[in-house]
């Protein structure tokens, strides 16, 4: 941040387009390394525990200290240290993933939201709504009909909204037959 002030401190003569640019792009890698420090503070305060029982009713009690994942955000990369649990012939989980409600793949709810946003529709009333999600800057024409758009529920297609939603009544699988 202190970059950022001193670069505009020195900056008497530029355009605005120029400056706007400039805090844009360094506001992202500074909302990044707050997200990244948030993730840090994780793994600092993460308790050991002995096992992990899963699903699967197996206890896991291999523990490993450092594991890492990285996941790309609305602000670029970051990466997490976690403890993994595992056992022999068995998949190793982590249960600060599931504290921290992480997607089995790389991105943020926020960068599927996105994605999911823009291939649903790439009207004029998508855009608004981008922009409004995306920019400070307010955009005023024909944003009333977005809110009517079928996207607008877009929260219930987010994996980590699923175990809010289906957590009491799970679809499983006839295993039996």
């Amino acid at each position: 941040m202190a970059f950022m002030v001193s670069h505009l401190e020195a900056s008497s003569q530029q355009d605005h387009g120029s400056i706007e640019e400039f805090i844009r792009t360094e506001g992202d890698e500074l909302l990044r390394r707050l997200l990244q420090g948030y993730l840090d503070k994780q793994t600092h305060e993460e308790k050991p525990l002995e096992s992990v029982t899963c699903a699967d009713q197996k206890q896991r009690n291999h523990v490993r200290q450092g594991t890492s994942r990285s996941m790309t955000s609305l602000f670029g990369p970051v990466s997490l240290k976690r403890r993994s649990y595992s056992q022999r012939r068995l998949s190793s989980v982590f249960p600060l993933d599931a504290e921290l409600s992480l997607n089995s793949h790389q991105y943020s709810d926020g960068v599927h939201k996105r994605i999911v946003t823009e291939v649903v529709d790439r009207s004029y009333d998508r855009a608004v709504h981008h922009h409004r999600d995306t920019c400070a800057g307010r955009v005023g024409k024909r944003h009333q009909r977005v809110s009517l758009h079928p996207a607008r529920q877009i929260d219930e297609l987010i994996p980590r909204n699923w175990k809010d939603r289906f957590g009491k009544n799970p679809l499983k699988p006839p295993l039996d037959n």
